[in-house]
């Protein structure tokens, strides 16, 4: 079919929609059976038939999903066919994977060259303000705390591996990440924290404010100095070319503001 005509959905935990959003073709649907992993209730279940009602309607010529929602293949192939991407070591196999799928493979290459352009041109000037300073990035959901160690994840792959920041040493090498409930959180030996609170789960709140209480909390080195930054919905944006220039400018931002304040404090 022509591109112009070509009507796409998603069912994806990994951001699909913006994979082709990127690719300035929006998806007429989406589906996420998983939109909360801790949370499997009644309630979930309902929301996730509600969605697929939604996706009947708009009729789409092609739905894309991701390794998640495989269980649920023989539904979404009832509405109209199904591609299930495998999981990949990288996103932009993906990314490239469905701009030929929708055939807009130049456009996807395209942008995979110019953020590698834009990676290169950040990591020279993240390296003046960070210097070797020990960055931890943080997850708090409505049951627990998660460290991202520094594979595994586009995320941490982004700032440790390509950015080049320095990772602190607070989860075992070997694992993908740590997890620990906010009353038992550890010395978090950092000189920042990049904390994201899930969006969706109000509870989240609760967590933070309990992991605020402990000494592990209290005499982390990041929170010392004031070096506590939030950051929104990193984890869910990385998966593309646009989500991850959207990270490097906020990054960068933070790292504005850091050197501001500490030449200000140098002043004084």
């Amino acid at each position: 079919m022509k591109q112009n005509q070509l009507k796409v959905a998603t069912a994806s935990v990994l951001a699909l929609s913006e994979h082709l959003s990127s690719l300035d073709l929006e998806p007429v649907g989406s589906v996420n059976a998983w939109n909360d992993r801790e949370v499997v209730d009644r309630e979930s279940h309902r929301q996730f038939t509600t969605q697929l009602d939604k996706l009947r309607r708009a009729k789409p010529d092609l739905i894309i999903a991701d390794g998640y929602h495989e269980p649920y293949v023989d539904t979404l192939k009832s509405i109209a066919p199904t591609i299930v991407l495998n999981k990949v070591e990288d996103w932009r196999e993906s990314y490239l994977r469905i701009g030929e799928l929708v055939g807009r493979e130049k456009q996807a290459l395209s942008h995979i060259k110019e953020l590698a352009f834009r990676i290169l041109e950040t990591s020279k000037r993240l390296q003046t303000y960070f210097a070797n300073e020990r960055i931890t990035l943080v997850q708090v959901t409505s049951q627990l705390v998660r460290i991202q160690g520094t594979f595994d994840h586009p995320l941490p792959e982004l700032l440790y591996g390509e950015l080049g920041l320095q990772p602190a040493q607070l989860v075992p090498p070997h694992q993908p990440q740590s997890e620990f409930l906010a009353e038992s959180t550890p010395l978090l030996d950092t000189d920042h924290l990049l904390i994201q609170r899930v969006p969706t789960l109000a509870a989240s709140e609760k967590v933070l404010r309990r992991m605020k209480q402990t000494a592990g909390w209290n005499r982390s080195p990041a929170v010392l100095h004031g070096n506590v930054h939030d950051i929104h919905h990193w984890f869910e944006i990385c998966w593309t070319p646009r989500g991850q220039i959207q990270i490097m400018n906020e990054l960068e931002q933070i790292a504005q503001q850091y050197a501001a304040f500490s030449q200000t404090a140098w002043t004084l």
